[in-house]
């Protein structure tokens, strides 16, 4: 099991506090005291758990060596304990979902903050002046003033290494071939991109070029050897299109 361990901003030994267990745990403002759950249940693979492991949240008292309990409403789980002011606020399951609730020390009366009805409060984390927490796949702030939830939005801003533009040696791709009727040139698709290169000399004509999200395949020349036809999804599924084999815009064939 989890022991709770206490060690001072400016360093030094860590003391063990006199309580038998702890987990998911904060600190009181002015740090005097904690709120801590003994026994989380967040790592199990069950939900609504209502076992004798689910355990009242407590308050310990630094100085005192004193202990109290948040009372509990049944046998729902509270979890996540998180002290501002002189409230503590937690996530609690009593209507079958997690929501998100306050305790106040004054009055000792339970409040519901949230009403969500289909997915769990995930992960609460507590701020300066809201909570962060995920719900169905969404992040949101709890104001604690305003007592309001906002979604925040979140971009993420990835390198994207292997979308960038590079070189590429696409000779152990190439899918599909066909030779010119002089036999000078073939024509070859790799990658979803249509080639024609030279028998010995000249150079590699690129026909099909800014598709990197279209696939093109099956090329095959024209008997007059003046253009090249080939398959394209450019629509969303695979038409026939044909192109002047010395480049140029592609004609679509079929509808």
């Amino acid at each position: 099991y989890t022991k709770l361990f206490l060690v001072s901003p400016q360093g030094g030994s860590a003391r063990e506090l006199p309580v038998p267990r702890g987990d998911l745990t904060s600190f009181s403002p002015d740090g005097t005291k904690i709120a801590y759950i003994e026994t989380a249940q967040e790592f199990r693979t069950w939900k609504r758990y209502r076992g004798g492991w689910s355990l009242p949240i407590g308050i310990y008292d630094l100085k005192k060596n004193t202990y109290e309990e948040i009372p509990k409403a049944g046998k729902s789980m509270d979890m996540f304990p998180m002290w501002h002011g002189n409230k503590i606020y937690f996530i609690n399951d009593s209507d079958g979902v997690m929501n998100l609730y306050s305790y106040d020390l004054g009055s000792k009366q339970r409040k519901q903050l949230t009403d969500y009805k289909e997915y769990d409060i995930k992960w609460p984390s507590l701020g300066p002046d809201a909570i962060v927490y995920e719900n169905g796949g969404l992040l949101y702030a709890y104001n604690l003033d305003s007592g309001k939830a906002s979604q925040l939005p979140i971009e993420v801003h990835a390198e994207d290494i292997e979308a960038r533009p590079e070189f590429k040696n696409v000779a152990q791709n190439v899918g599909s071939f066909a030779l010119s009727p002089s036999g000078a040139r073939a024509v070859m698709e790799a990658r979803g991109n249509v080639f024609t290169v030279p028998a010995e000399h000249g150079s590699i004509r690129t026909l099909t070029t800014e598709h990197s999200s279209i696939h093109e395949l099956n090329p095959v020349w024209s008997p007059d050897g003046k253009s090249i036809a080939y398959l394209s999804d450019k629509t969303g599924e695979y038409e026939l299109y044909t192109r002047p084999q010395m480049g140029g815009a592609a004609t679509r064939i079929t509808m």
